[in-house]
């Protein structure tokens, strides 16, 4: 959830610290992010908690900007404002992961830009590359936009704010007209992947396994049940690189189900709080729909189906989401009532990432019961050792020693 800030220690390191050209760059940077920081604080006025107050940001259309034959060396310009979730009022809200090493492999991002920028009320902020290209995305030729962003409508220096706007969150995406989640920037083998989810039906799915079959007895006589060893072998092989070839559709689909958002803690409440969640990869969209149809008709497909060919078997194997896509309607039908306890959620979210210690219980929290919310506060004071304690000791006198039925995981496979 937080971005990655750059401490006080770091900040104020003395140059005398580092030595040559390197302690002189080091101090330069020091004293940029420093000034970053205090700029960057005069956007943000005290919120009302009473009040329920969050800001939005209002992204300003195209036309307002000079053209740019280097549009992405741009800052976009947007302003912050002031509103009360009391006094509902028509607005988006953005579902994206924070782009990091922790979520976006080496390959996934070679040769793009580390950052862009915001020209937020005349004052210039740096954001990660991803949500740059988000705004770009979202941003109109001649209409403004407001949206929910977390990592600009939160002012993420204020630890107290941030505790108990994090709190809100269920009621900032329960309220936005439409959650638009953002998988990153298109390509044509994803424009493949999304027509071919948007084409598929209950019948359609049934027909489009029965041609991947035939399509591989025809070219794989030897091995017509590919296995996944095999896969990365043939894959720049002309009948797999084929786009009108089934195995290049179920392959791009399958590449799309594995993107970092899927694995994302903090999405799991965006996505399941959402009036309208709609799926955006470069300028394709879908329906959040689409997706949990999709791994429901995956799902009965595999249950009455022994010889599975490899690439519809493992459709979902990248995609920590897939159990929570099967019971999508069931979580949402009112999410306001139907809230499993704390231990359910931990389970169900065990495969996801986190890029703070303590937002594995943080990210789920507002999906648990109402006993658990009001006995667990987020927390970003103490250390993560005191948080998970006091974790633990609710859990023992909330649900005895019945929490050990649920596969909580370990701290080593936290990080911990």
């Amino acid at each position: 959830m937080a971005p990655k800030l750059v401490s006080n220690t770091e900040r104020m390191a003395h140059p005398s610290q580092a030595s040559g050209v390197k302690g002189a760059t080091r101090a330069r940077q020091q004293s940029k992010n420093l000034k970053s920081t205090r700029k960057r604080s005069t956007l943000y006025g005290k919120l009302d908690q009473d009040r329920h107050e969050v800001r939005l940001l209002t992204i300003h259309p195209r036309k307002t900007q000079p053209f740019s034959p280097h549009p992405e060396r741009n800052a976009i310009s947007a302003s912050l404002t002031t509103q009360s979730l009391d006094d509902p009022t028509e607005y988006f809200a953005l579902s994206y992961v924070w782009e990091s090493g922790q979520y976006f492999p080496r390959s996934h991002r070679k040769g793009t830009r580390r950052a862009g920028h915001l020209l937020v009320d005349s004052v210039r902020i740096e954001v990660n590359r991803n949500l740059w290209l988000a705004m770009e995305r979202i941003r109109q030729d001649e209409k403004t936009v407001r949206i929910w962003v977390d990592a600009v409508c939160i002012n993420q220096t204020d630890l107290n704010e941030k505790a108990w706007q994090i709190g809100l969150m269920s009621r900032i995406y329960q309220q936005a007209s439409r959650t638009l989640i953002w998988l990153g920037k298109g390509s044509p083998s994803s424009r493949i992947a999304m027509d071919f989810l948007r084409s598929l039906t209950p019948k359609r799915f049934l027909e489009e396994v029965k041609k991947l079959d035939e399509y591989c007895q025809k070219h794989f006589t030897a091995s017509p049940q590919l296995h996944s060893p095999l896969i990365d072998d043939w894959r720049f092989c002309s009948v797999w690189t084929d786009k009108d070839s089934p195995l290049a559709k179920w392959d791009h689909l399958s590449s799309i189900l594995g993107l970092p958002w899927w694995g994302r803690r903090w999405v799991i409440q965006e996505a399941f709080f959402s009036k309208k969640p709609v799926v955006i990869l470069g300028n394709e969209s879908v329906s959040m729909d689409k997706f949990a149809e999709l791994a429901t008709w995956h799902a009965q497909y595999l249950s009455v189906t022994r010889d599975v060919q490899v690439l519809v078997k493992e459709l979902f194997r990248k995609c920590p989401f897939y159990y929570l896509l099967r019971q999508w309607k069931t979580y949402r039908r009112d999410i306001s009532i139907h809230r499993a306890p704390l231990p359910v959620w931990l389970t169900l979210s065990r495969d996801f990432n986190q890029s703070i210690l303590r937002d594995f219980i943080f990210g789920v929290l507002s999906l648990a019961s109402a006993r658990d919310q009001l006995n667990i506060q987020p927390d970003y004071w103490g250390s993560d050792h005191m948080v998970f304690v006091r974790l633990f000791i609710h859990l023992i006198e909330i649900y005895g020693f019945r929490t050990f039925r649920f596969t909580l995981p370990s701290f080593e496979s936290l990080g911990g």
